[in-house]
């Protein structure tokens, strides 16, 4: 989307804020071709729309039944975006590479390398996805069989 002439609104991201500040009930449906887990999770945070669709994934006659389950107030989210969606959080491919490593029984220790980032980051990603499924306890067993339930992995 190009800027607007007084560059107030640089990217659909920023028309989004404006809508859900000033016009709170608006229904929201994110089209982009972005996929990138940082921008996905931003606009998550930040707008929460009620749908969100990589054009990748879609074909014309999905827009008119994405319009129509927003307007029967349900949420709808494109392939790659329902697949990695839980409780309106991306989980990305780094999240997954976490939890699978885990699920096959590696030490989370030991994944820095396997997902090549740091213990740290490790850690960070696993408290946040505890967060995200609803977990208080920190063993990996549950956070593995909340993945599994939510077929992340």
């Amino acid at each position: 989307m190009p800027a607007s002439k007084n560059e107030k609104f640089i990217s659909g991201e920023d028309i989004g804020l404006w809508l859900r500040k000033y016009h709170p009930n608006t229904k929201i449906i994110i089209l982009t071709f972005v996929s990138d887990y940082f921008r996905i999770s931003n606009i998550f945070k930040t707008i929460n729309p009620e749908g969100f669709i990589i054009k990748s994934d879609i074909k014309p006659i999905d827009l008119v039944n994405a319009a129509q389950t927003i307007l029967d107030n349900k949420t709808y989210y494109s392939k790659t975006v329902n697949n990695n969606t839980v409780n309106g959080h991306y989980i990305d491919d780094l999240d997954r590479k976490i939890l699978y490593h885990l699920s096959m029984g590696e030490k989370t220790k030991d994944l820095p390398n396997l997902v090549h980032i740091s213990l740290r980051t490790i850690e960070d990603r696993k408290a946040k996805l505890k967060d995200i499924f609803g977990i208080i306890t920190n063993v990996n067993s549950n956070l593995i069989k909340e993945a599994k339930r939510h077929h992340i992995i």
